[in-house]
């Protein structure tokens, strides 16, 4: 078996270099967030990582593979700079003009890499990779597969027969990104990356079989009990969830189903790795005090007494199918780790928990992930389980022919402190404006500002409510309001200094993303002994989150956004308000003073006005006291 794999290597080294792919996409221009708020997280995972031959965290790397690699990210500032994973491989290509960002693939192989420069190089993408990215949405000018209905790309291909380097019946990815530069998206991710897998094999250590497959791959993951267990699949979201308050925290999650993953298979000392169901890690920053966590466990609420992991003999002889090795849930979770041989080939390392993102680095599971005190920022890195395949001919003990990463996942989160503010977009108009004394006018309430105004989100506004007040800003204008739309009490009232108008709105009803806006007016007049000066009208809105679908694969934020409980997307408050100070009044017998382009004080132009009549009418009374001489 020794001489097989040392033969495939050599020819591995041989082809280095030979496969180059590169991806680029579209500039467009980028959009700034509405608020003040700024914030920004990535999410990543592979169920499998592969790296054979590596002498040095600086230098040549004979094979790079990632299975089912998925990863995501969104940025209020945009996406200027690049983000690589632990093992240096591009998560978010650097794309200035993007503030979301999505991709996917089933398998992922480099050979002749060389590290840390450019670890893209070189890099053979299988079903190709499917990328997103917003604003505006795009697929960076390659055509996907397929458009599904909630604006996913997908990108597939299977059977892959490419002995001896990877052998696959399906390879998927997706990818999706959603932006708004008008409003915040709920109910749905920011970014999204699905990487898919099934029966996919690694390195062939002798011929293929007749259909393409593997008789003797490094890396399987096509067994195990039952065998129809051989899909693995990683996917990756960023999104906005309610803090309770008004405000929102911002999560990103990773959720990883590991196929059984059976190394030097068919060969002596064969081994294969079972997991337990659906693998989650998950970061939260709600920009609170106390408000950073993470949470990594299997999905589910697992007992102590749970399997986790086992490792099974593969060899394919006598022993083949004995279970060799069972972890449960309280080895992990309960101890500082679980780290064991399971056969000479393998070195086998369990984290028990979440560990800090290292980069470049051999991970070092002491140091624990990093929680800003003030709740802005989290982030955190996981290997579900490390595996060495050492050459027992050499005499160094530590020297690897190949490593392995099973379900390595990193997530990371920054937000404001207090919470990001979204604020339902609200438009206020006045018309006419400025309006003269003895005119009628109206105030004009839009509730969002436009159709497209909530594009992106996934939920409906429910029993929209809103309440408004008239004052006046300055001057001495009055107004008396004649009529309130869409049921608002009191429907009468008058605006003037000192005295206040105000109504209400209980119940607005719902709103739907994408239908007309509810449009509301209250109307008045201005009395014609009104003086001049500006009013102010102020209008605040208020709803509740509700009929969440979760769309653009975003299922997991409206059903299990926890690993033990739900998020409260569904009845989530959440509230805006317009402001404006119009319209302007003209008093009796005066041009209509447009204060909010001049500056000017109310009482210049009145006083202009009554200095101006009073030298006419000294004039005129001059003229009756000295009639003027005519010359015959």
């Amino acid at each position: 078996m020794r001489a097989r794999v040392a033969a495939l290597f050599t020819a591995l080294l041989t082809a280095a270099g030979m496969l180059a792919v590169s991806a680029s996409g579209p500039a467009s221009a980028q959009s700034p967030f509405p608020g003040s708020a700024a914030f920004s997280g990535y999410a990543t995972g592979a169920t499998l990582h592969v790296d054979a031959v590596q002498g040095a965290a600086a230098g040549p790397r004979v094979v790079d593979a990632e299975l089912a690699f998925s990863g995501e990210s969104a940025n209020t500032a945009g996406l200027g700079s690049a983000i690589s994973n632990e093992m240096s491989e591009v998560v978010q290509p650097a794309q200035a003009s993007k503030n979301s960002y999505g991709r996917g693939s089933g398998v992922e192989l480099g050979l002749g890499t060389t590290l840390p420069a450019d670890p893209a190089a070189n890099q053979l993408i299988l079903a190709g990779l499917a990328q997103q990215a917003a604003a505006p949405t795009d697929s960076f000018g390659a055509t996907p597969d397929q458009i599904l209905a909630d604006g996913r790309v997908r990108k597939e291909v299977g059977p892959v027969k490419g002995d001896p380097l990877v052998y696959a019946s399906l390879l998927r990815g997706e990818a999706a990104a959603r932006w708004n530069p008008s409003s915040c998206i709920l109910g749905a991710p920011l970014g999204y990356g699905l990487g898919y897998a099934a029966d996919a094999q690694l390195l062939d250590a002798s011929t293929p079989n007749a259909d393409g497959s593997f008789s003797q791959p490094v890396i399987a993951a096509d067994t195990g009990t039952p065998t129809d267990r051989t899909a693995s699949q990683s996917k990756s979201f960023t999104y906005l969830r309610p803090n309770g308050d008004g405000t929102f925290g911002l999560v990103s999650e990773v959720h990883e189903t590991i196929a059984p993953v059976t190394i030097a298979k068919g060969m002596a000392g064969g081994t294969t790795i079972e997991f337990l169901g659906e693998w989650v890690l998950r970061v939260v920053a709600t920009g609170k005090p106390g408000g950073a966590s993470y949470t990594y466990a299997p999905a589910g609420q697992p007992t102590p007494s749970t399997p986790i992991i086992q490792t099974v003999d593969a060899s394919g002889g006598a022993a083949d199918g004995t279970v060799t090795k069972v972890v449960d849930f309280q080895d992990i979770f309960g101890a500082a780790g679980v780290s064991f041989p399971s056969n000479p080939l393998l070195n086998l390392t369990l984290a028990t928990d979440a560990r800090s993102i290292q980069p470049g680095a051999v991970p070092d599971p002491t140091k624990k992930p990093p929680l800003a005190a003030d709740g802005t920022s989290a982030s955190a890195a996981v290997d579900v389980l490390s595996v060495g395949l050492v050459n027992p001919d050499t005499p160094v003990a530590d020297v690897q022919i190949a490593g392995v990463r099973l379900g390595h996942m990193e997530t990371s989160v920054k937000v404001p402190a207090g919470g990001i503010e979204c604020p339902i977009p609200v438009s206020k108009t006045a018309s006419p404006d400025p309006v003269n004394a003895g005119q009628n006018f109206t105030w004009t309430i839009t509730i969002p500002t436009s159709s497209g105004a909530l594009a992106g989100t996934d939920c409906d506004l429910l029993n929209i409510s809103a309440t408004d007040v008239a004052t006046v800003l300055s001057g001495s204008p009055v107004a008396n309001i004649t009529g309130v739309s869409n049921g608002g009490t009191p429907s009468t009232g008058t605006v003037s200094t000192g005295h206040n108008f105000s109504t209400a709105w209980a119940n607005l009803g719902n709103y739907h993303p994408g239908d007309p806006p509810i449009v509301v007016t209250i109307s008045g007049t201005i009395p014609g002994n009104s003086g001049a000066g500006v009013l102010q009208n102020t209008v605040n809105v208020s709803a509740t989150l509700g009929n969440c679908k979760g769309g653009a694969a975003g299922q997991d934020i409206v059903g299990n956004a926890t690993v033990t409980g739900t998020a409260l997307l569904n009845g989530a408050a959440v509230k805006g308000s317009a402001i404006v100070s119009g319209p302007k009044v003209g008093g009796p017998a005066v041009a209509p003073a447009r204060l909010a382009e001049t500056g000017e004080q109310p009482w210049i132009p009145v006083v202009g006005g009554g200095l101006l009549l009073g030298a006419m009418a000294l004039w005129r009374g001059r003229r009756r006291l000295h009639p003027v001489r005519v010359k015959q």
